[in-house]
């Protein structure tokens, strides 16, 4: 046998049975001697490092949302809805020391808004740090839901863009919907969807509009809603002690259609 071939036995024959060794599940006892087994990795130190990203992350899952206390400025925008909120959702804003900016568009829909620079016009013009809509009030019973769902994307990425929290109020249903409001939920996610589906309003002579009472209890639970941390950006709404002078108001014509 060649020289070097006698080299490589030398080296291979102990390498191997290292190897198999090492593979045995258990260690071995010879001569009543217990010999421990290699360990090449360090399955305590995986293990570890595991349990401490797993704690890390569950801290942060846990870490509450705190409630924004600053003064805002607030744009509430969308159809004939707002102007039932605004009234005394005006008394809160006042009450906390933000100003409130209430924009109507009367008989407006998610495609008015969606294809117009409207929106845009108001945030310049008032320069809001928070936005809030309510829309699609005069969409409930509409069936073309896949073009309303492009609509409402729009708006939401409007909003995206300011780089702003926002929520968004649905309508107060006086029927079931054929779907729009599943549709807004599905979009802008829970955490900055008030759902108003569920409320007993009382309505005024159409139906369809909450009274001032039902305007009251819908602006309650809304700013419960919003000082909670099912809100992802929750506001300071305490109840306000007093009525207080209504703030400035714009009005929109009804789009020509």
């Amino acid at each position: 046998m060649k020289p070097y071939l006698k080299v490589i036995l030398t080296l291979a024959i102990p390498v191997a049975a290292l190897v198999a060794f090492a593979l045995i599940p258990e260690d071995l006892e010879v001569l009543g001697e217990r010999i421990q087994k290699p360990k090449f990795f360090s399955e305590e130190v995986v293990e570890v490092a595991e349990d401490s990203t797993s704690e890390i992350a569950q801290m942060e899952a846990e870490k509450p949302v705190e409630v924004d206390t600053t003064h805002k400025r607030i744009l509430l925008f969308g159809d004939s809805m707002v102007d039932v909120l605004r009234k005394h959702f005006n008394n809160y804003c006042a009450q906390n020391g933000d100003t409130l900016f209430p924009v109507v568009w009367y008989s407006s829909g998610s495609k008015h808004w969606a294809q117009t620079d409207t929106l845009e016009h108001f945030i310049n013009k008032f320069h809001p740090d928070y936005l809030m809509v309510c829309l699609c009030a005069n969409e409930l019973f509409v069936r073309d839901l896949d073009t309303r769902e492009e609509y409402i994307k729009t708006i939401i990425s409007k909003m995206q863009r300011q780089n702003l929290p926002f929520v968004w109020v649905c309508p107060p249903n006086w029927k079931k919907d054929k779907g729009i409001t599943d549709l807004i939920l599905k979009n802008v996610g829970a955490s900055r969807f008030f759902d108003s589906r569920t409320l007993k309003l009382p309505r005024i002579s159409d139906g369809a509009h909450p009274s001032k009472a039902g305007g009251v209890i819908w602006v309650d639970s809304l700013t419960t809603w919003l000082s909670s941390m099912q809100n992802s950006h929750p506001i300071r709404m305490e109840k306000p002690v007093k009525q207080y002078k209504p703030g400035s108001l714009t009005l929109l014509q009804p789009p020509k259609e």
